[in-house]
């Protein structure tokens, strides 16, 4: 968590602030009043901003479920104003050359920076804050929207702050980024994410496939009784969540068995039980 909240850190202080880029959210803002009012230093803002927004929630939440996030938020907001000090940071290592390449980096260095911050059950503070608050209250509003609504009247209003219109759309480049890389790195670390497979396969099939899959890749499986809609034949469906890197093994299994097999492979963004997330970590 740390390490993620220093790598988020120095996206902003040498990548996106110097290029004047305000992806969203309390940094976003952050920058934008650093940029109109430069007393305060971005990370000293960050801080200022989330303050309120963290003891809310710590009355709302409870200081134990918002811990990991006060932690981050406060390594991220003093790490910002370490890195953005010349006196810590060259000058000349702070990149102002090409804005693309800023935000490409920024982006992913930044990215990164969130999703492990993010693995942790933790984050950075701000809107993010308000969404935990938002959904308690009104579990049935959409948080997406607000937050969406929040980074784009931040992103609008960089094109005014700075007089610049690339300046919103360096922003959005970051943002874009941003959620690429959460995605990606969510996916791969967590141990609740996989994919699932429906074989549907005749029923004298069904043992055969399902040692093998035992035995190859260590997986369960559930069977479902079927019937096929155009031939009317009993089938039997095979349903098992696996690896990404597994799914190959398990083509290869159904295949040597029954190669008319039919198999569907979808996303499963979540996980839960034995040989995967444990309960105890999905209620944490």
């Amino acid at each position: 968590m740390t390490i993620g909240s220093l790598l988020y850190s120095i996206s902003i202080a040498i990548f996106i602030d110097p290029n004047n880029m305000a992806p969203g959210g309390v940094t976003g803002i952050s920058i934008l009043v650093n940029k109109l009012f430069p007393v305060l230093s971005t990370g000293t803002l960050v801080l200022i901003f989330n303050l309120p927004l963290l003891i809310w929630a710590t009355i709302g939440l409870g200081f134990k479920f918002l811990a990991k996030t006060i932690y981050a938020t406060l390594v991220t907001s003093v790490a910002i104003t370490i890195f953005e000090n010349p006196a810590v940071i060259p000058v000349e290592w702070y990149y102002k050359q090409d804005p693309l390449l800023a935000a490409l980096f920024g982006g992913v260095i930044g990215g990164a920076g969130l999703a492990l911050v993010l693995t942790r059950n933790a984050t950075t503070g701000g809107t993010d804050i308000v969404a935990r608050m938002v959904n308690k209250s009104f579990p049935h509003f959409s948080i997406g929207k607000l937050l969406m609504a929040v980074d784009g009247f931040v992103v609008l209003a960089s094109a005014f702050v700075f007089h610049s219109v690339e300046s919103p759309m360096y922003a959005i480049i970051v943002l874009f980024i941003y959620t690429k890389m959460i995605d990606a790195i969510m996916y791969i670390t967590d141990s609740g994410t996989g994919k699932i497979m429906f074989i549907v396969t005749k029923q004298e099939y069904e043992n055969s496939i399902k040692t093998e899959i035992f035995k190859k890749i260590d997986r369960s499986v559930t069977v479902f009784e079927s019937r096929g809609g155009y031939s009317n034949a009993d089938m039997i469906t095979l349903m098992c969540a696996v690896k990404p890197n597994q799914v190959n093994t398990v083509y290869k299994i159904v295949n040597s068995v029954d190669s008319r097999a039919f198999t569907v492979v979808s996303d499963a963004h979540e996980v839960t039980g034995e040989g995967w997330r444990e309960w105890s970590q999905r209620l944490d």
